[in-house]
């Protein structure tokens, strides 16, 4: 008879149990991750140039319950996982980030001009037990076909070419990447800068103070004839006056 007694106590403990294991699943499956914001800070070179951004993303979380929502601590889940792909919304190759405690993650060095795509999941005891939409941000502007693949032409690395001196300075990829446009005007501002060097040395033997100004260059002997300007004008005249 006690046995009988201790198994009905135990099997009505077990169906307790799992009433109470089935409403917080469900009550779990009714939860829903809002992304609510994504922040992008970019780091540029000393060109001032973007080079890669960063990405913070803040979400909340949401319970549905009877057709009504209603937002939640953010600490009913334990911890977050979010994936971020760029350019594959499909989650293929992705990477991702797992936080706790928190409702905001940092990702650094993404790519400047890709599409990168977020999701995230919430985790309790490793099951997922909330999940996000996908969203989706971009920063600066994508890249051409044309300016991703193809070799360089070998007339680019002539001096004479507009990329010759973005080149120099190690940003040649700004020139390949410029529209039609972009690389007519690199080229103007290079043969102009070229054509004005080349004036300046030709015209430099004529184009002297000492054409317009009869002196010849000071010396320690006219430092003693300060006071007197005639001595000072005839001891400092140039022979070709």
């Amino acid at each position: 008879m006690k046995e009988k007694i201790r198994f009905g106590v135990v099997f009505l403990l077990i169906l307790v149990s799992g009433f109470f294991w089935k409403q917080n699943l469900l009550a779990q499956n009714n939860l829903k991750i809002h992304i609510l914001d994504i922040e992008r800070s970019k780091q540029t070179n000393f060109l001032g140039i973007p080079k890669n951004v960063n990405y913070t993303l803040k979400w909340a979380l949401f319970s549905k319950d009877r057709g009504k929502t209603a937002e939640v601590n953010y600490t009913e889940i334990p911890d977050y996982v979010v994936y971020y792909s760029a350019n594959d919304s499909l989650f293929n190759n992705t990477q991702k980030e797992t936080v706790s405690g928190k409702n905001l993650v940092t990702l650094r060095h993404l790519k400047i001009g890709q599409r990168y795509f977020f999701r995230i999941e919430g985790l309790n005891n490793g099951d997922r037990v909330a999940l996000s939409d996908t969203a989706w941000a971009i920063s600066g502007r994508t890249l051409s076909a044309s300016a991703e693949e193809g070799p360089i032409n070998w007339m680019d690395y002539f001096p004479l070419s507009g990329r010759f001196p973005m080149q120099l300075l190690g940003q040649g990829r700004i020139f390949e990447h410029s529209t039609l446009l972009g690389k007519f005007a690199f080229h103007l501002i290079w043969w102009s800068f070229l054509f004005g060097l080349l004036i300046w040395i030709v015209t430099m033997k004529n184009l002297r103070l000492s054409r317009i100004f009869p002196f010849k260059k000071i010396g320690l002997k006219s430092a003693f004839y300060v006071m007197n300007y005639d001595k000072t004008y005839s001891g400092r005249i140039s022979k070709e006056f």
